[in-house]
């Protein structure tokens, strides 16, 4: 389809960002929405092929956030450095104006679906990320992070859903200097629950 246009749209956004206690308390926070115009979608033909022309539109508006506090930070200490945060985004993301067509062999016509007001799919409405970051004067470090995923609306029709999931990752290492190098031994897990997470 040569008459096909490229997509285009408007975003807004605005942000705050800040330290707090001497920045050991960090803040970034965004909010924003974009229109999507001329969205490029599917259009089943009689002879069961597939061309594609500009039909649809979207809106996608969110929050993004990430907050950190260092709780120690002090090389004289054991434990030299605790920080604590967590992340988190917020997507509601749907189709405004979105029809595609496919073709039915069981009938030999074409169906016209409209998602117009479904949620875009692929798109995670709800995640969250938080963890913990550790060191000590003695060269040993940690982390442990954990994720949370709603679930994923996996067609455009909003059907069929993934399952929501958690996983939990660890890493426990060990750094050091050596003249001008530096060396680093760690070993971690990741999804230490076994958590299924594609169904």
């Amino acid at each position: 389809n040569m008459d096909i246009k490229p997509e285009d749209g408007r975003n807004y956004e605005l942000g705050l960002r800040g330290g707090l206690f001497k920045n050991r308390f960090n803040f970034d926070i965004t909010a924003y929405q974009m229109h999507l115009k001329n969205a490029i979608v599917p259009v089943a033909r009689p002879n069961g092929t597939t061309a594609y022309r500009n039909a649809g539109a979207t809106n996608q508006k969110g929050i993004e956030a990430l907050l950190s506090y260092v709780a120690i930070s002090n090389s004289e200490k054991h434990l030299s450095f605790l920080k604590i945060w967590a992340s988190y985004s917020y997507n509601d993301y749907r189709f405004t104006d979105y029809k595609t067509q496919s073709f039915d062999w069981a009938s030999s016509s074409v169906i016209t679906l409209d998602n117009s007001g479904k949620q875009v799919t692929g798109v995670v409405p709800h995640s969250l990320s938080a963890g913990v970051d550790m060191d000590t004067n003695w060269g040993f470090f940690s982390n442990l992070v954990y994720y949370y995923y709603e679930k994923i609306p996996l067609n455009d029709a909003n059907t069929y859903f993934s399952n929501p999931y958690s996983l939990l990752n660890g890493k426990l290492g060990y750094r050091r200097a050596i003249g001008p190098l530096g060396c680093e031994i760690f070993a971690g897990i990741n999804n230490a629950f076994n958590a299924l997470y594609t169904t």
